[in-house]
């Protein structure tokens, strides 16, 4: 898989340090001047954690790595003690994008409709590389799957300082979970896992998923049916069937009841009483209906009386004015104040109209008598009404108080007599309310129970489909795995790299082996001693310090020349952090020389498109002629010439 870093910029408080990489990078010096540095900051910017330096705690602001893949050139951003990485790429039709992601715990969907949630699955969307799950639990049952992440494969593209001669690649593990995560990507480059087999793991892990969803379900409604004591669905049938039987035999008994109560007859006392209510009650509507009339009558009387009182009045004041006019000799209008013309003498001076006869005193007499013999008849038909009404409303009082009387006669009457029937019956609907009640809610726990059943149905089809699902895994596991070709020469590559880099105790008889299950190497020497069995060498039992990191080294060599290869999906990137930490250049000479040789050899070789940076305490340049653009970097924690990764650093 393309992956070539071409800067990494570092930003600390004393100022920026780029540095460019390129496709054979050397970097060597003394200790305290940041080598290692340069390879945990680059771990850093593609999600790992980090422990800072003293001078990285002082200094360290945030890293910028530079990354070309195959379809786009990106740039990731990560600043101290941040859980996301700002990312930015560009494509090769120059489009551009940028964000930020989260460097390794998903929080959803960084690009829609794509998968990509953290800063792995952008790397290998840009990539043009799926994204792989495998089975977790492979021995335990556990039909969970789980990505193999570009932190996952980096195992094998970073060999770090800190566990260079104390693990092997994480095979050796005891967290059983990063064991199996380094075999799977083995399993991956070696093309042990191929389309069926993802296909099938991941379709065990829905079925068997969805199984135990479904068990879980019909186990909750079974206990909650057990804690209700109703049993089973079968056991719930029979029930509401005798809740039927029981829910007939009553409804029979209530008409059988009513059937005897309608053949009796209501005796002449209770229908006399009934009768007297009856009346009474119609007596009260007819005086309900009066005393309505009557006030209808008695407001129009009133208003009417307040009618004629208010003309009387308006006339009695009309006669009085004239009266006093007829005395004044208008000289001028008494609107407008101008002088008044002649007028006859039979004509008023103000309008000239003819005056009548002065009548008013007898009028007014007249007028008088009338209204007052009228609001004397008013007054008494009122007076008459206000009577009939207080005589009415008694009436009503009474005749309300007669009909309470009569019905409570007319309760006591039917009580007496009802009773012994009514009870029954009444009983009898209680107990049909009740079963109706147990019915609806045994009908509501069969649907439960069916449910239940459903489930344990459904759970019973899906174990058998898993049981299929599992025969055919295993079938595409077996086929996947017969070519076992892969696998040996994964073999060859790490005895040659062995052999190549000067390994003690490599003869021409010495073989590699590797197994299918643990992959961890072992190397003998081939020959039985005495009928003993040949010695066996592995990472654990190699014995001498300096022997690890070179055994180590060998082996992550050894997987990149068989990714290459094979096209596998592993970036062609290999950081080496000193290989040489606990051998001596000059008493181990020929360890040194024939490590680095085999580097340099194969980077012009058969690992061309493989990018290496080494870091290490000495200097091995290749030989003169070789064809290879290596880059060097001499770090010191005290040469001017030569600086350190902080440029004027001078702490621990």
């Amino acid at each position: 898989m393309k992956f070539v870093l071409t800067s990494l910029v570092l930003r600390f408080h004393s100022g920026e340090e780029v540095i460019p990489l390129h496709r054979l990078n050397y970097i060597y010096g003394k200790m305290g001047a940041g080598k290692s540095s340069i390879a945990r900051l680059i771990d850093y910017c593609l999600g790992a954690d980090i422990l800072l330096t003293p001078a990285l705690q002082e200094e360290f602001i945030n890293a910028k790595l530079s990354v070309i893949l195959a379809n786009a050139a990106l740039t990731i951003e990560r600043a101290r003690q941040s859980d996301n990485v700002r990312v930015e790429w560009w494509t090769a039709e120059d489009a551009h994008f940028s964000g930020v992601i989260p460097s390794r715990e998903p929080r959803g969907e960084f690009i829609k409709g794509t998968g990509v949630e953290t800063l792995s699955d952008l790397v290998f969307y840009l990539s043009g590389v799926p994204i792989t799950k495998v089975q977790v639990g492979k021995t335990t049952g556990n039909t969970d799957t789980g990505r193999i992440s570009l932190r996952d494969l980096w195992w094998y593209c970073y060999v770090e300082q800190d566990t260079i001669d104390s693990s092997f690649f994480n095979l050796d593990n005891p967290a059983f979970w990063k064991k199996n995560k380094s075999i799977d990507v083995l399993k991956l480059i070696l093309g042990f896992h191929q389309a069926e087999v993802a296909a099938l793991e991941e379709e065990l892990r829905k079925t068997h998923s969805s199984r135990l969803e479904n068990e879980a379900l019909h186990k909750g409604l079974t206990e909650a049916l057990s804690e209700t004591g109703v049993g089973s669905s079968i056991e719930i049938h029979n029930t509401i069937n005798q809740l039927q039987a029981s829910l007939k035999k009553a409804e029979e008994s209530i008409q059988q009841e009513q059937a005897k109560l309608k053949e009796k007859t209501v005796s002449n006392a209770v229908e006399q009483i009934r009768e007297q209510c009856r009346k009474l009650t119609r007596d009260l509507f007819i005086i309900d209906d009066n005393i309505q009339a009557l006030k209808l009558s008695s407001d129009n009387d009133t208003r009417h009386l307040n009618e004629i009182s208010g003309l009387s009045m308006k006339f009695e004041r009309a006669t009085s004015a004239k009266a006093i006019l007829n005395g004044v000799n208008f000289e001028a209008c008494p609107r407008c104040t101008q002088a008044l013309p002649e007028r006859e003498a039979a004509c008023c001076a103000v309008c000239g109209q003819v005056e009548l006869e002065n009548e008013a005193g007898t009028q007014l007499a007249t007028i008088k008598v009338d209204v007052e013999t009228r609001i004397k008849e008013l007054s008494g038909l009122i007076s008459i009404q206000e009577t009939s009404l207080a005589n009415l409303e008694k009436a009503r009082q009474q005749t309300i108080l007669s009909k309470r009387e009569a019905e409570d006669a007319l309760n006591k009457a039917l009580a007496a007599y009802d009773s012994a029937y009514l009870s029954s019956i009444i009983l009898k609907q209680k107990e049909v309310g009740a079963i109706n009640q147990q019915l609806a809610d045994f009908q509501k726990l069969l649907s439960i129970a069916q449910k239940a059943d459903s489930y344990k149905v459904f759970a019973g089809v899906l174990k058998i489909k898993e049981g299929t699902i599992k025969e055919n895994l295993s079938a595409a596991r077996s086929k996947a795995e017969s070519d076992d070709s892969h696998r040996i020469q994964l073999q060859r590559y790490f005895l040659d790299c062995l052999q190549r880099s000067g390994f003690p105790g490599i003869t021409p008889q010495t073989i590699v082996y590797i197994s299918p299950k643990t992959f961890i190497p072992v190397v003998t020497n081939g020959v039985y001693l005495d009928g003993k069995r040949p010695t066996e060498t592995t990472f654990n039992n190699v014995g001498s310090g300096g022997k690890k990191p070179i055994f180590k080294c060998c082996f992550a060599i050894a997987v990149h020349r068989l990714a290459l290869e094979l096209g596998a999906s592993l970036p062609d990137l290999l950081v080496i952090d000193s290989p040489m930490k606990s051998i001596s250049e000059r008493e181990n000479r020929d360890v040194f020389e024939g490590f680095y040789r085999m580097i340099y050899t194969l980077a012009a070789t058969k690992m061309k498109s493989t990018q290496f940076i080494i870091i290490d305490k000495e200097l091995f340049p290749p030989q003169s002629n070789a064809d290879l653009n290596i880059t060097i970097r001499h770090m010191t924690p005290d040469e001017e010439q030569n600086p350190p990764l902080i440029k004027g650093y001078r702490g621990l």
